[in-house]
């Protein structure tokens, strides 16, 4: 059994096509679910798992994201989704556990043992220290969000407590491990973010503090796009965190564990 991991699908399927074409943000990402569909279906078999830190879907609303849900349900493997910042489309748990089909599974304040492979994580949020070789972090072409109007110090303060209430759901992540740890036989332990973090530096921040707390052998996290440089991965307290946003990956699932 495999596990791989891509991030940041930002799919918008409406009829088969991309109703928000991602390559206005570059020529690499023309067809990208194409791209991607051929290298998952061609390297995944049924048994294996696939993490999707975040940021799966345009949508804006539960029934708009049907037929990306449907879209990832094709594709082989038990695969396993994280909120990123742009899943607007999430409803609360309950409805959103009854809206995944069965190939896809949730990890929401809570963690997920699969095969001896223990998951945990959460979206995090923007970690100030953190600096990244990029020209930009994200792609966006909405309008301007709520609170989008904030003074310097305002949205300092916003994004702090945004942090803090992320900090504090993925120590509830970690503890759910801890206690699947403590009840069953867990061969590899993962954790998944959408925010980075740490940064290419290996910074020390308080959500590396946490992730420790458990030694898992790896973190995978998105939301970087457009990097001018940087490794595949970097390695804190024994811990390998590799950032996994798809055109990072040139559209390939990044294959992280082998059981």
């Amino acid at each position: 059994m495999k596990v791989f991991a891509i991030a940041d699908l930002h799919l918008s399927l409406r009829d088969g096509v991309l109703s928000k074409p991602m390559d206005r943000f570059g020529a690499h990402w023309k067809d990208h679910h194409v791209r991607i569909a051929e290298d998952w279906d061609a390297r995944v078999d049924a048994g294996d798992i696939v993490l999707l830190p975040g940021d799966l879907s345009w949508a804006l609303k539960p029934h708009e994201v049907a037929e990306d849900l449907a879209w990832i349900h094709a594709r082989p493997g038990r695969k396993v989704l994280l909120k990123g910042n742009h899943d607007f489309w999430m409803p609360s748990r309950r409805k959103l556990l009854d809206l995944l089909p069965p190939s896809i599974m949730l990890i929401q304040h809570d963690a997920l043992l699969l095969d001896g492979v223990l998951l945990f994580g959460t979206r995090l949020w923007i970690i100030p220290e953190l600096s990244f070789p990029i020209a930009w972090t994200d792609v966006d072409d909405r309008p301007p969000a709520p609170g989008s109007d904030l003074d310097a110090a305002e949205k300092k303060a916003r994004d702090e407590k945004l942090l803090q209430r992320e900090l504090g759901r993925l120590q509830l992540s970690i503890d759910a491990a801890r206690k699947h740890r403590e009840a069953g036989s867990v061969a590899c332990c993962l954790a998944m973010t959408h925010f980075p973090p740490t940064d290419f530096s290996a910074r020390k921040t308080a959500a590396t503090e946490l992730i420790a707390q458990l030694q898992p052998d790896g973190c995978v996290f998105g939301h970087l796009h457009q990097l001018a440089s940087g490794p595949p991965s970097v390695t804190r307290d024994g811990i390998v965190y590799r950032l996994t946003s798809c055109d990072f990956l040139d559209f390939r699932l990044a294959e992280i564990a082998e059981l």
